[in-house]
C-alpha cells in the first residue's frame, strides 16, 4: 500500500511539474490562443494581457465564434473550423477587427487536435499589413509618376517631330534632307516603343 502511495505522489508531482511547465510556455508564448469545440464554441483563452483581445473573457467565454466576432469575420473563421476538422491539416485565415486604437490585423492558425477540440493559434499581423499596404501605396504612386513621365517623352518626341517636318520645308539640299528624314524614322521607332 505504503508502495502504491508513493508511486501516486510521484505521478502527481510529476503531472504538477508538466503543468507549471505547460503555463509557462504559455505565459511566454506571443500570440493568443483559443481551445473551441468543433461547434466554434470558446472554450479556454490564453493571453499576454486583455488589451490583445477584442473582446472580454465575459463576453466571448462559452460563446460561439459566430455570436461573438464581427459578420465579416465570424462565417469565415466557422468555415475555416469545419475545414480543418475535415482536412485534418492546419488552416490558415486572415481577418481584421475594429479595435479602438484602430483597425488590428491578424492571422489564425487552426488545427483540429481531436474530433471535439480544435486549437487556433492568432497572431497580430498588423505592423507587417500596414508595411504591405504602405509599399503597395508608393507602387501605385510611383506607377503614376512613371506613365506621367512616359506621357510627357511622348509628346516631347511628337513635338521634335513636328518640328523636323518643319524644317524639312525650308531645306533644298538632299543630303540633308534624308538626314532630316532618318532622324525623324528613328524618332517614329522610339515613340512607338
Amino acid at each position: 500500500v505504503d508502495t502504491d502511495i508513493s508511486e501516486r505522489k510521484q505521478m502527481e508531482a510529476a503531472l504538477y511539474q508538466t503543468n507549471q511547465n505547460m503555463k509557462a510556455i504559455f505565459a511566454a508564448f506571443p500570440d493568443l490562443l483559443f481551445e473551441l469545440t468543433v461547434d466554434g464554441i470558446i472554450l479556454n483563452f490564453n493571453a499576454r494581457g486583455n488589451g490583445d483581445l477584442y473582446l472580454s473573457p465575459d463576453e466571448f467565454m462559452g460563446q460561439s465564434v459566430l455570436e461573438v466576432m464581427p459578420p465579416s469575420v465570424g462565417p469565415r473563421l466557422q468555415q475555416a473550423l469545419q475545414q480543418a476538422i475535415a482536412s485534418r491539416t492546419v488552416v490558415s485565415v486572415e481577418y481584421d477587427l475594429p479595435m479602438p486604437e484602430g483597425a488590428r490585423f491578424y492571422d489564425a492558425r487552426i488545427v483540429a487536435l481531436n474530433d471535439t477540440r480544435i486549437i487556433a493559434i492568432v497572431r497580430d499581423v498588423t505592423e507587417r499589413k500596414m508595411a504591405e499596404l504602405q509599399t503597395k501605396a508608393a507602387l501605385a504612386e510611383k506607377e503614376v509618376l512613371l506613365r506621367e513621365l512616359h506621357h510627357r517623352v511622348k509628346n516631347n518626341l511628337q513635338l521634335i517631330q513636328s518640328m523636323l517636318r518643319m524644317q524639312l520645308r525650308r531645306i533644298d539640299n538632299p543630303e540633308a534632307v534624308q538626314i532630316i528624314q532618318d532622324s525623324q524614322e528613328r524618332i517614329m521607332a522610339i515613340n512607338l516603343a
